[in-house]
Parts: C-alpha cells; sequence; structure tokens
C-alpha cells in the first residue's frame, strides 16, 4: 500500500477547515435574521397610522421636517414601534435553521435555546429538554406580555 503525500493544496484546505467557528457577531447577525422584515412591516404601518393632523400642525407652527419627525411622528408610534420590536426578538428567540447553517452547534460556544431542545430530544435527556421548552416559554410570554402593554389600546 502506498501512502499519502500531502501536497500543498491540501495542507492549505486543511487548515481551512481547521479554521475556528463563525465570529459572535456574524453569529448574531444571522440569529436575527427573520425579524428585521417583521419589525420594518410594524414599524412602517405604526408610522403611517399617525395622525396627520398633528404634523399639519406642527408644520404651521413652523417645524422642519426632521423636527416633526423626531417631535411629533416618532413619540406618536413610539409604544407600536417597540412592540414590534419585541415581538420581533421573540420570533428570532426560536430561530433554529439560520443558527445551524451559520453558527453551528458548539455547545456553549453558539449553542442557542431552540438548537439546545433539539440536542437534548436527540440525546434522550427528556427533562433537561422540558426545563429548556419551559424556560423558553416563559420568555417569549413575558415578551408578548411586553409587547401588548406596550402597543396602542384599541377602543
Amino acid at each position: 500500500m502506498c501512502t499519502p503525500v500531502p501536497t500543498p493544496l491540501g495542507v492549505y484546505v486543511a487548515e481551512q477547515l481547521a479554521a475556528p467557528p463563525v465570529p459572535d457577531n456574524v453569529q448574531v447577525a444571522g440569529t436575527n435574521e427573520p425579524g428585521p422584515p417583521l419589525l420594518v412591516k410594524s414599524t412602517r404601518a405604526a408610522l403611517e397610522s399617525v395622525d396627520r393632523n398633528y404634523e399639519r400642525a406642527a408644520r404651521n407652527l413652523g417645524a422642519s421636517e426632521w423636527k416633526l419627525f423626531w417631535r411629533v411622528t416618532l413619540p406618536l408610534a413610539r409604544r407600536s414601534i417597540l412592540a414590534a420590536t419585541a415581538l420581533a426578538f421573540a420570533r428570532s428567540l426560536g430561530d433554529f435553521g439560520v443558527t445551524l447553517m451559520v453558527a453551528g452547534n458548539i455547545p456553549g460556544r453558539t449553542q442557542t435555546v431552540a438548537v439546545a431542545i433539539y440536542d437534548a430530544v436527540e440525546s434522550g435527556n427528556g427533562a433537561v429538554a422540558r426545563v429548556l421548552v419551559l424556560v423558553i416559554s416563559a420568555v417569549a410570554l413575558l415578551i408578548l406580555t411586553l409587547a401588548n402593554r406596550l402597543s396602542p389600546s384599541r377602543i
């Protein structure tokens, strides 16, 4: 039998495959990927729902468009925007696929709660999986309660 001789290309590929995992900032961006469309759409709806009479009054009083946005429109839409932010964050908590694709599954380093639940179930550790499900459910309910309290009340 002949033994393989390492080539420069083979050595380079082996070094690249042994590279450290994806940096933390890329992992955060990857796990937050599903949230922004929800946030942007809800924020746009919140900004469009502001009563234009307040904006007209501010213009008549001499406010610039920039001051109008920061002093009139944004404060009126603030609660809805904060609620949309909370919902987008809650959406990203349960993300599974993007985390595995971007960051992998390194316990203690790149593992999210959703991936940890998956690992616990796959390894037959049902007690840990149930505790994690209860914890993430409590966090999600807390965020949804916060979002409901921040959203404007309807009559």
